[in-house]
């Protein structure tokens, strides 16, 4: 008789346990009917009465809108600006005690990935050493310099030849790039010490005629400007970036005017 009656009983709790598990399931089907729902209208386009577009006008980047002043208020370790329109680069440029700091700590004094553009602390005369380095992060999610690793190929490489241009609170500084090249790390590519002019035009002719890509100046160099990246040809890549002054065009002096 008690076999019998803890039976029914078991039975009964068993309907019971089924009853709330199939009210359950019952009511998540809803609530995933209506989020697929909610889902798929948010990607579905909606339809709308049909108005005239007015176009915002796109306001110019102006070459002389660069503050030192102010942003120096921001971060007193600012020494430049740079500006390449077609390669999509607007940075300031620090320069740091060191060539670690920048790499972790953005322009605001934040820490930050994708670190800041900076030149190499030998650089004691900011732009006016015969060989200028900067750096700057190319990451696989993006980074400050990785604009400039599409001029690995020839079409970019011709395309943004000019595109480049340096501020500072002395002058602007139209560059042109003549070399690029992917290259294991090697700490002679920032050699800012020279024994003579004749000696810095063998070294940056070396590395310039010996690029991927290069277009070697006719004239000469001055000074040579070394962007310098991260690359993933091979183990501890950088990407090489020479460039040299040029002159300004009539273009960029009638903007400036």
């Amino acid at each position: 008789m008690r076999k019998s009656v803890r039976l029914r009983l078991a039975l009964a709790l068993l309907a019971l346990s089924m009853t709330v598990i199939g009210a359950i399931l019952f009511v998540q089907a809803r609530v995933d009917k209506a989020a697929e729902a909610a889902t798929q209208a948010s990607l579905s386009p909606v339809s709308a009465p049909k108005t005239e577009m007015v176009k915002e006008p796109v306001e110019e980047m102006e070459e002389e809108s660069v503050d030192f002043e102010a942003l120096r208020e921001i971060n007193p370790e600012i020494v430049g600006w740079i500006r390449a329109q077609g390669l999509g680069i607007d940075e300031p440029i620090v320069r740091a005690s060191d060539n670690a700091k920048y790499l972790t700590t953005n322009f605001e004094g934040e820490q930050d990935r994708s670190g800041a553009i900076f030149l190499d602390y030998a650089c004691v005369q900011d732009f006016e050493e015969q060989h200028v380095v900067l750096y700057g992060h190319n990451l696989k999610a993006g980074g400050r310099f990785s604009p400039l690793i599409q001029l690995k190929k020839q079409e970019a490489f011709e395309q943004f030849q000019d595109d480049i241009v340096i501020y500072t609170p002395q002058r602007e500084i139209p560059l042109r790039i003549v070399g690029v090249e992917a290259a294991p790390a090697d700490g002679l590519r920032r050699m800012t010490d020279f024994e003579s002019l004749e000696a810095f035009q063998q070294y940056a002719l070396g590395y310039i005629n010996g690029c991927t890509l290069s277009d070697s100046p006719k004239d000469g160099v001055n000074r040579l400007y070394s962007f310098i990246t991260c690359s993933y040809e091979g183990e501890d890549y950088r990407t090489y970036i020479y460039a040299v002054e040029r002159p300004v065009s009539e273009a960029e002096a009638e903007s400036a005017a």
